[in-house]
């Protein structure tokens, strides 16, 4: 038989465990748990069940249930036993990832746990997509479509952020620092057709106003950059508020 005596107690030891245990276990599966602990190093069924504030018939046959169930005896069959929440077992978390007129929002799980960037914010949102990518909690796809990058050079750029910080993202190249491409005659005609597609009923995207421009007045702008300057310019809703504006204006002129 085991002799408690030459162990050390301590009431305030004791008094912050057992509150931690009530919570997470409950208080009657703890008194069990003491109960049978008790029990199997040598007290009486009586002395036991006194301790514990437990009929003795009921200690009797905790005791006779814990030799027959094991480990399930503890809980009575009346009541429901915690569970406590584990991630799956070999499941990778995914974070979700959308756009809305200015922002990239990364939702990390519950409404209150998310991330929002700007999108005129380039080398920020660079940043937090390709670090979360290493981390494996966003795909490729998701960040080649807000950065509209290829899969393959995403993940090179997320290594490049990895091995030598945000240097890596930095455009190294010195020289004109303006935005010397998007001058206001073609920021003009930028709005000029995407405006055009939206009274029209045509598509409003990136590569749809591409291609118009190229078209129409030989005009070679990339998709990322004309969508960048949308959201810059403000006419991401363009399509839907223009046509009802020019209905409303020929119904009143």
């Amino acid at each position: 038989m085991l002799n408690c005596r030459q162990f050390s107690f301590s009431q305030l030891h004791s008094q912050k465990r057992l509150i931690v245990a009530n919570k997470i276990l409950g208080v009657s599966v703890v008194k069990r748990i003491i109960g049978i602990a008790l029990y199997l190093l040598g007290a009486s069924r009586k002395s036991v069940a006194e301790f514990i504030e437990m009929p003795y018939d009921t200690f009797k046959s905790l005791t006779e249930r814990i030799e027959k169930s094991g480990t399930a005896a503890f809980y009575d069959r009346r009541e429901t036993p915690a569970v406590v929440s584990t991630p799956e077992s070999g499941k990778e978390f995914k974070a979700k990832v959308s756009t809305s007129e200015n922002h990239c929002i990364i939702e990390l799980g519950g409404a209150s746990r998310k991330i929002e960037i700007q999108l005129k914010n380039s080398v920020q949102l660079k940043v937090v997509l390709l670090s979360l990518l290493h981390s494996k909690i966003i795909s490729s796809e998701d960040v080649s479509q807000i950065l509209n990058y290829a899969s393959s050079y995403i993940c090179q750029l997320a290594g490049k952020l990895y091995d030598n910080d945000v240097d890596a993202l930095l455009d190294q190249r010195q020289g004109q620092k303006t935005d010397y491409v998007f001058t206001s005659t073609v920021k003009a005609e930028v709005i000029l057709q995407v405006a055009s597609n939206a009274i029209t009923g045509k598509s409003t995207s990136s590569s749809t106003i591409a291609n118009d421009l190229q078209a129409r007045n030989g005009i070679n702008l990339s998709p990322r950059s004309i969508r960048m300057h949308i959201s810059k310019l403000g006419l991401n809703d363009i399509d839907k508020k223009l046509p009802s504006l020019v209905d409303s204006l020929k119904k009143t002129s």
